[in-house]
């Protein structure tokens, strides 16, 4: 085993460090500390086979402590959310809902996706693998998160007050004729308020949007810009459909998205310097495709300038096909940014843009 290969293996390993606080019951990140003392020993001895041996060990079982710490997080938000439901489902009953209200039929349907949700969540208990219980638990938070809006768009309609005063009119004795024009009164007053509060927030959205597009947001929040558009592009759709109080609940999760971008901290935020080279079966990592990573040079064009500047380093410098699994891939910086340590798939970085010149923000 060459020494230098083995060094980069052990520097790896100890960069993939985890806050203590989560480290308690996570057994994989105990053995994983264990085969890497282990690895560091026989180093010592000058036994690189044994000391490989035992950094894989250590590799494998760190790859499974952040699958364990992600479910673990996944588990916490489903839990909230359960809570958070509960809570939701309490204060819609003491608004008061039964069968002649319009949303009665919508409430009783989301009993069945909370069933779905704790299907999955039962489901994933039972799995052995991790990448398994992953899936299911994301799933169980998904079916989760969508009883939740629904619940919220429900608990909207009842406080606007339109069906208690349909109620109170319906319950007078007076001629039917009476009854309906009473009640047509009553959704042309609740129901413009509605609609000018819908249109009033989905035009601070759409404003607010455009404010953090100027401000390259997408550059360092991708995910999140792309719902907060799914979520406004819905709130046009319902408010044309005059469903303002699902418009009024989509525009209000669009801002509420935007309002945790903090660019300060990101001001902070840099590059990886290297990259490590997955197992090809896998992610069939080459030149090629490390260039085209968003947090490489977003370019797949751009393999030239890794193999120029780690060539030296390669089995064969000739080849630029033949990188060896687990070997660290330099990064220069290209356009002036800022690039150091190890990539680090847990960690946010910001989208690299060939049209910017770094040194300039810097």
């Amino acid at each position: 085993m060459n020494k230098y290969i083995f060094l980069l293996i052990i520097l790896f390993v100890s960069s993939l460090t985890f806050s203590q606080d989560i480290l308690n019951d996570n057994e994989y990140y105990k053995k994983a500390v264990e085969f890497l003392e282990k690895a560091k020993e026989e180093f010592e001895k000058g036994d690189y086979d044994a000391g490989y041996k035992f950094s894989q060990e250590a590799k494998d079982n760190i790859g499974k402590a952040n699958e364990y710490f992600l479910i673990q997080i996944t588990v916490l938000k489903i839990d909230s959310k359960k809570s958070d439901i509960k809570k939701l489902e309490d204060e819609i009953n003491k608004e008061g809902i039964n069968e002649s209200n319009s949303r009665y039929n919508e409430f009783n349907s989301i009993k069945k996706t909370l069933e779905e949700a704790e299907g999955y969540y039962n489901q994933a208990d039972l799995k052995e693998k991790l990448i398994e219980k992953s899936e299911l638990y994301q799933l169980s938070f998904e079916k989760y998160s969508e009883c939740e809006n629904k619940l919220n768009n429900i608990l909207s309609y009842l406080k606007s007050g339109i069906e208690l005063k349909k109620e109170t009119i319906e319950k007078k004795s007076e001629p039917e004729e009476i009854i309906e024009t009473k009640i047509e009164i009553v959704e042309k007053t609740v129901i413009p308020d509605q609609r000018y509060e819908a249109m009033e927030l989905l035009e601070i959205a759409k404003k607010e949007l455009i404010k953090e597009i100027r401000n390259k947001a997408e550059k360092y929040y991708n995910n999140e810009i792309k719902k907060v558009k799914e979520y406004i592009n819905s709130s046009s759709d319902n408010f044309e459909n005059e469903k303002y109080v699902e418009s009024i609940s989509l525009s209000k999760q669009a801002i509420e998205i935007m309002n945790t971008f903090d660019y300060k901290k990101l001001a902070f935020e840099i590059f990886p310097r290297y990259y490590k080279v997955q197992d090809y079966s896998k992610t069939q990592d080459c030149l090629w495709k490390i260039a085209e990573e968003n947090f490489v040079y977003n370019d797949p064009l751009k393999w030239t300038v890794l193999y120029e500047a780690n060539k030296k380093r390669l089995i064969n410098p000739e080849n630029p096909d033949m990188i060896l699994k687990w070997k660290l891939i330099e990064i220069p910086s290209l356009n002036g940014e800022i690039r150091e340590g190890i990539y680090n798939p847990n960690k946010k970085y910001p989208v690299f843009d060939p049209s910017i010149n770094y040194s300039d923000e810097n």
